[in-house]
């Protein structure tokens, strides 16, 4: 029954990992990496019962529609999570995002962006249908305090200026909002 299951990679195989949707694993995961295995096309209930798992990375494993609702609050406990190049689509609730890297790029999800913790070292977003100003991410109170390193949120809807909040963004290393709608100056932070 594999009850003592810890560490699943089923990575980059043919495989169909196909359970019913009502399915309870005997087991609590780690780390699961099903990137490249077939897992959807609906969105794996069984992961709801995991209560440990620190690393999920299912990538390009063919998950169709909308995330459950709890789903967003769900992926606060884990570390790592990589959903990207999926078909997963919806809004995105206004949830804490406390993931110390989260990849949700290339998929259908739209909306404003999530609030995140100081916990949060990458946020990759791109390829989506994320809207709205971008400064009303970037000057969100509680995304004042934050270790962002990463943040991706090119091929989007986003509109409007680029605030002059960075003071707010200074770990980031890496920032890309290309493919968007913006507009007016560039902030003399980045002269």
């Amino acid at each position: 029954k594999l009850s003592k299951l810890k560490y699943l990679d089923l990575s980059r195989t043919p495989l169909f990992f196909n359970v019913n949707s009502d399915w309870v694993p005997p087991f609590q995961l780690i780390y699961a990496h099903m990137s490249s295995c077939k897992v959807g096309p609906n969105f794996p209930a069984w992961l709801q019962t995991q209560r440990s798992l620190k690393v999920l990375l299912m990538s390009m494993s063919g998950i169709l529609g909308k995330a459950p609702s709890w789903f967003w609050n769900w992926t606060s406990n884990i570390d790592f999570v990589n959903l990207s190049a999926n078909n997963i689509e919806g809004d995105v609730p206004n949830f804490l995002v406390n993931s110390t890297v989260l990849d949700l790029s290339s998929n259908h999800l739209k909306g404003q962006l999530p609030r995140l913790s100081a916990n949060v070292r990458v946020l990759d977003v791109a390829n989506n249908l994320f809207s709205g100003p971008i400064s009303t991410f970037l000057c969100k109170k509680l995304n004042r305090k934050n270790d962002l390193e990463v943040l991706d949120a090119s091929n989007n809807l986003f509109s409007g200026e680029l605030s002059n909040c960075w003071r707010y963004w200074q770990s980031l290393i890496h920032l890309n909002l290309g493919s968007n709608s913006l507009s007016g100056k560039i902030p003399w932070v980045f002269s």
